[in-house]
């Protein structure tokens, strides 16, 4: 059979039911409803009705096509009708056929538009569906009644009579899996416990301790004391070699400019090929299980030409790739897999010259040539075995030349090995789109039950889903009947908070809204079934409990069974450690929490994932986001402490706890009005955040259904002594704090005899010990002889990045300076007050604003203010008759300084804002005082002050800056000004002229005061008048003064608008805010005094450091830390103190650091 037909005798029946479902929610109606029942049966009955005899087939199918043929009919009869009879219809019985059968006169033409009082009424009746839905199940009676079907179906029926045999050979694999782990265990505690004698045994015994299982690389070369003095026949040969290679430049110098970029590319190339192989490894780890019963079973099964039926094609399940009639035409030697004793002859190859298939070539060809020699030059292999091992090379070659097929291989077994996680992702994707109480029950199921059983999800399980998913479905298209929900103002309601948004039972006005909620329960009830028909298919729909009559006793034993499985220690469930995966996901949670903190109803204002840059430029951090970190933080350090502990119960119950408080949080709490009022379905920072955190909840759940693994101790990178694992380990080093808080974790939960400031010698110890294993690894990959001179590819990547650092060092924080002047934004003034007062006799009054900062005011004479409407630029001839009024008096520098559009004017009106309230025995005191000034050469304080609002920035910028000036005034002076004081105050409306003591122009700086430009007022003697306004009425009098400007640098005339000329600093960008905040001096001082102290205090310690970083072979010592966490975990303290005493000794002593790290060809010499 062709995919065509195999795609139409097995797939078309599952295309048949989602139009049958599409039909049902397409339009909301009882007959819709009839559909959606409909969908469900033949979804329960799923491939079991393709194994039904031919007649019942065609029987039950030949009832759906009747039932839809008279949907149909009764359909455009309603419509019909209600075209023909529209007037003669009532009210009610209209808008019956409308919601009961969908159906109705949707003709404009005949009677205008619909009636607007019957709710839902359809554009269109979607006769197209019904039409389309009775035309595939007549082809699919069609396609039932063929001979292909019935091949189908004797197929699905030996596949059903066999299904058992995958269960018996999964449970068998299993069962002996978990009898190797439980050897395997018990060999690693006789390995231990024999290691653990065997130290103690010669615990003086130093040398025999380190020497134990060293291996020296052969190709690494390093001088030692005992090389220093070479032989004559050393020197020529070094001669020799330092020649050949200067006569060979020379051929080789014309094709060098052509091949770099070549070898760059084979370089490249290779470690993403070395990337892609890893994760096709992990995918054929993950299915390795799967795989062997898939193997075992076709070895047990008869010839293809008796059977006819691969049994067991890997395709036919979901993608329908392979036909399950076609003869299986690859076999394992042409899959390019080779069998287990050619595979173990390769891994022999590999290991012995791993370093050759590592290194990247320019062909395979060039590839297998060297490989090919590699192994010719071999000691342990004969030269009869040669075309052996070059087949095995080219079966290899031939293996990782097909990395996109072994992918998808890979990806397709790692799918149907692990289809529920299929389903664990459809589950989370539907809460984080629904976010409702209905979608919890989803994982309720799952993270309180199907993801804790053993081995796999039980039967119970799976049906509980699939009818749980049934019932949503049911209940969502039920609300959809407006007879259910007119009358409910609320269930109408499409807000966040009201009651069917939050229990998920919205009632959408139009039927492709709820097809667009609907689809994501159907997507993951068509998932349940699918994964019903691989479990059924592999003979593993079954339960695992005991067949009592009572169900209330069978109930109870299987929960008992249940948690007994899960949390006891005995059982042997092949412990896997999950920790890294966790913390990944916990770091990915935290910083979706930085990034997205105005999503989590912190109390400030603004959108967007950039509030955390907000609030380092603002030096302000709110209380609700430090607390939502630190409590990530903490939970993150609980799980830390569990996993040292391998308490098992306590991370169930730790697990649950979590569940509970995130999803009280994340879907009630934070979508409230009282913090966030954002919808969990529209905060997508919250949405980010519950699937990684859900996410999380898997690895941890699988982390406790496997259980902790015995050994935990060390460092997840220093399991190899890779490239990456070295970059990736020094990374971490770097961070701040995070590796000693890991270790001084580590000693608090951890039994030890070693004492706080031990263990963390013995850990950096270890470390620096990783990382020269990780250089002496990567030297072996990439040998080098004496005298090599360095590429100029290293030196351009390493030097020339380390030289441009250096260089802007040194010059950056000036550039910086510069390009923040340069790229200085304007800070314009929207509002600004002046004021003119006598000191002693005025009114403090007390402004407190929402931050509750007391601003003190004065209740002055004058008191005049203006809003942004009233301040205006320049204009040029202004702005030039500014610059000639003192272009001879003030510097060229500063003249530059001073642009036209940082420039504004501020004009007020004359008449004072506000009414001089004054008792009148003060206003005697004040005469009295004015007096006494004239005859007792006494003297009062005269003060102007201004004040000028900008808009606030995100940035160091003020938003306010005010100032002032003052003039004592004695008679002596001013006789004029006091004498017009006390006429004034004496009731006589007399002008009282005030010389020097207005500003003409005004400094704004972005922080500080406003102060009066005396480099430019020294040359203007500004003059204004003052007159004091009486009204008299029968009730009270009021008084007030005007404001009067005589001198003007760009008006002409007296008696004008006070005016007010305010040059406002030009502040930095939001990009240089920041920085700009620092200063010249600041900025060098934490730059570059700092971080170059930093660099100088590394390569100053450099020499004193060459003892350890120079250790030729550093796995004695690698094998003595090893055996110290050895003896930790076998909680033999004293042992463990006395190896640490060593290990400190060999340290203290750089003798015997050199003698027992020297190579192994060097202690032979």
């Amino acid at each position: 059979m062709s995919y065509f037909k195999v795609f139409l005798t097995r797939y078309l029946f599952w295309v048949s039911i989602f139009l049958l479902f599409f039909a049902a929610i397409n339009r909301v109606s009882f007959f819709g409803f009839l559909y959606l029942i409909m969908c469900f049966g033949l979804l329960y009955r799923g491939q079991n009705m393709l194994m039904d005899h031919k007649n019942r087939r065609i029987k039950s199918w030949a009832g759906l096509r009747l039932l839809a043929w008279t949907i149909l009919l009764v359909r455009v009869s309603v419509q019909i009708a209600d075209c023909v009879f529209y007037t003669d219809i009532s009210h009610e019985t209209k808008c019956g056929l409308i919601l009961g059968f969908n159906g109705g006169c949707n003709r404009k033409d005949y009677y205008g538009s619909p009636d607007a009082e019957c709710p839902n009424y359809p554009n269109n009746v979607g006769l197209w569906v019904d039409v389309l839905t009775f035309a595939v199940f007549a082809i699919q009676i069609a396609i039932f009644d063929s001979q292909y079907s019935e091949m189908m179906r004797e197929y699905l029926i030996d596949r059903s009579k066999r299904a058992g045999q995958f269960s018996a050979v999964l449970d068998e694999k299993i069962e002996q899996r978990q009898q190797n782990a439980e050897s395997e265990r018990e060999r690693e505690l006789l390995k231990l416990n024999e290691r653990v004698r065997q130290l103690s045994s010669c615990e003086n015994k130093v040398d025999h301790i380190l020497y134990a299982g060293v291996r020296i690389p052969s190709n690494v070369k390093f001088m030692t004391e005992e090389q220093d003095i070479l032989s004559e026949e050393d020197t020529t040969s070094l001669e020799v070699a330092s020649v050949e290679p200067k006569s060979k430049s020379s051929t080789e110098n014309t094709n060098a400019a052509g091949s770099k970029l070549s070898r760059i590319w084979n370089f490249l190339s290779f470690y993403l090929n070395d990337i892609f192989d890893w994760i096709i490894e992990w995918l054929e780890r993950s299915s390795a299980l799967y795989v062997d019963v898939v193997e075992d079973l076709k070895k047990q099964e008869p010839s293809e030409e008796q059977s006819g039926i691969d049994e067991y094609d890997q395709a036919t399940t979901i993608s329908g790739l392979a036909s399950p009639f076609e003869e299986k035409k690859e076999t394992q030697d042409t899959s390019g897999m080779p069998s287990e004793g050619q595979e173990a002859m390769v891994m022999a190859v590999e290991d012995s010259d791993q370093h050759l298939l590592e290194l990247p070539v320019k062909d395979a060809g060039s590839h297998q040539t060297a490989k090919t020699a590699k192994v010719a030059n071999s000691d342990h292999i004969k030269d009869g075995d040669i075309a052996d091992f070059e087949s095995e090379l080219n079966a290899v070659a031939k293996k990782y030349s097909r990395r996109p097929m072994r992918f998808l291989k890979a990806l397709k077994n790692s799918l149907l090995a692990h289809a529920e996680f299929v389903i664990y992702f459809l589950v989370i994707l539907n809460v984080v789109i629904n976010g409702s109480v209905i979608s919890l029950g989803y994982v309720s199921l799952l993270f309180a039950w199907g993801i804790f059983c053993i081995p796999w999800p039980t039967k119970t399980f799976w049906l509980s889903m699939i009818f749980y998913s049934m019932l949503v479905l049911v209940l969502k298209y039920a609300f959809q009947f407006y007879s259910i929900n007119y009358h409910d103002e609320d269930l109408q309601s499409q807000t966040g908070f009201s009651t069917p948004n939050i229990l998920g039972i919205v009632y959408y006005k139009h039927s492709s809204d709820f097809f667009k909620n609907a689809v994501w329960d159907m997507l993951l009830l068509i998932a349940l079934l699918i994964n019903r028909g691989l479990l059924k298919q592999n003979g593993l729909w079954r339960d695992y409990s005991n067949t009592h009559s009572s169900i209330l006793y069978r109930i109870k034993n299987d929960t008992k069974l249940f948690y007994f499985r899960l949390l006891s220690p005995n059982i042997s469930r092949g412990a896997t450690d999950y920790y890294v995966m966790m913390l990944f996901f916990d770091v990915l949670c935290m910083i979706t929490i930085v990034f997205g903190v105005s999503s989590f109803g912190v109390g400030i204002a603004g959108e967007g994932v950039g509030q955390a840059a907000t609030f380092i430029q603002n030096n302000y951090i709110p209380l609700p986001f430090v607390l939502m970190l630190l409590l990530h933080f903490v939970s993150m350090l609980v799980d830390r402490a569990i996993y040292l502990r391998r308490a098992l119960k306590l991370k169930f119950a730790f697990q649950i706890f979590l569940l509970i408080v995130w999803h009280l949080w994340l879907l009630f709490i934070l979508p409230s009005e009282s913090v966030t009022r954002i919808p969990f379905t529209m905060n997508t920072a919250a949405q980010c955040l519950y699937f990684f955190k859900c996410l999380y909840f898997i690895v941890s759940a699988l982390q406790i259904v496997s259980g902790y693994p015995m050994k935990i101790l060390g460092y997840f990178f220093g399991r190899h002594y890779t490239t990456v694992s070295g970059i990736l380990f020094s990374v971490y080093r770097v961070i701040p704090l995070l590796p000693e808080l890991r270790e001084v974790m580590d000693w608090v939960f951890t039994d030890t005899a070693l004492s706080l400031f031990n263990w963390l010698r013995v850990q950096e110890i270890y470390a620096k010990l990783y990382l020269v294993k990780v250089r002496r690894e990567r030297e072996k990959d990439s040998p080098r002889e004496l005298g090599d001179q360095q590429s100029l590819l290293i030196k351009a990547l390493l030097g020339g990045v380390l030289l441009v650092v250096l260089v802007m060092l040194i010059w950056g924080p000036l550039l910086v300076i510069s390009l923040i002047n340069s790229t200085s934004v304007p800070n314009l003034p929207v509002a600004t007050s002046i004021s003119l007062s006598l000191e002693g006799y005025e009114v403090r009054i007390i402004n407190f604003w929402l931050s509750f900062q007391g601003i003190v005011y004065l209740q002055p004479l004058v008191q005049i203010t203006v809003q942004e409407e009233s301040i205006e630029p320049l204009t040029s001839s202004e702005y030039q008759q500014l610059k000639n009024s003192f272009q001879l008096q003030v510097q060229p520098q500063l003249e530059s300084q001073l642009s036209q559009r940082d420039f504004r004017k501020a004009i007020f009106p004359n008449e004072s804002t506000s009414l001089w309230t004054i008792s009148p025995p003060a206003k005697l005191l004040l005469l009295d005082s004015l007096k006494s000034v004239r005859e007792k050469n006494t003297s009062i304080t005269m003060q102007f002050s201004w004040n000028i609002r900008r808009e606030p920035v995100l940035t160091t910028a003020a938003e306010e800056v005010s100032g002032s000036t003052s003039r004592v005034l004695d008679y002596q002076k001013y006789p004029s000004t006091v004498d017009n004081l006390i006429s004034t105050l004496s009731g006589n409306k007399t002008e009282v002229s005030l010389l020097s003591l207005y500003p003409r122009l005004i400094l704004a700086p972005a922080t500080g005061g406003a102060e009066n430009y005396t480099d430019l007022s020294r040359f203007f003697k500004t003059q204004v008048n003052i007159v004091c306004n009486t009204s008299l009425s029968n009730i009270s009098s009021q008084e007030w003064w005007t404001l009067e400007m005589c001198t003007n640098p760009i008006y002409t005339g007296k008696l004008g608008p006070p005016i007010l000329l305010i040059y406002s600093e030009r502040i930095a960008s939001q990009v240089f805010s920041i920085i700009a905040g620092f200063g010249i001096i600041g900025l060098y001082a934490s730059v570059v005094l700092v971080i170059g102290r930093l660099i100088r205090n590394y390569v100053s310690s450099l020499p004193t450091e060459l003892l350890l970083d120079e250790v030729v072979n550093p796995d004695s010592l690698l094998k003595l830390c090893s055996d110290i966490f050895v003896v930790r975990q076998s909680r033999d303290f004293q042992l463990e103190e006395i190896l640490v005493g060593k290990l400190f000794a060999i340290f203290r002593s750089p003798e015997k650091l050199i003698s027992i790290t020297e190579s192994r060809k060097s202690k032979q010499d």
